[in-house]
């Protein structure tokens, strides 16, 4: 336990210097993946991310690790709500694409895809349910 807590606080301390030296979301994307691939490591994942790739009706999320949607914003874009709500949508759209190609590819009923969005300071969370909702954990 102490190790994921050590972890967790290195990985604060990373993200607030990105932070403080990131100016656009690119910035922000680029530092924070080059942080997680050791982190990614160290807790026994194998990192395999995709960037950028095209989701059927939905665009390019900015990273996908797995089944982890994560859409970068500038540094301190969530200070204003027009913004969250702009990150939010695209992440669930990004979520019922995937999800919608994954039932095709695999026939399977459910795919689950957690979206995250993150500015550098604030996170929030989104899980896909149906193809109507969606919830959010800030």
């Amino acid at each position: 336990m102490d190790s994921i807590k050590k972890l967790a606080d290195n990985l604060v301390i990373e993200t607030q210097r990105i932070v403080r030296h990131s100016k656009t979301e690119e910035e922000l994307r680029i530092g924070f993946e080059k942080i997680l691939e050791p982190v990614s490591k160290d807790l026994g994942i194998k990192p395999s991310p995709q960037y950028e790739r095209t989701v059927f009706n939905a665009g390019r999320p900015d990273a996908l690790h797995g089944q982890v949607v994560i859409e970068y914003e500038a540094p301190s874009a969530f200070q204003s709500q027009k913004k969250i709500d702009h990150a939010y949508d695209q992440l669930v759209g990004y979520i019922q694409g995937l999800s919608q190609a994954e039932k095709e590819q695999l026939f399977i009923r459910e795919v689950k895809f957690i979206g995250v969005g993150f500015d550098g300071e604030q996170i929030f969370f989104v899980r896909f349910i149906d193809n109507c909702k969606s919830n959010v954990m800030f």
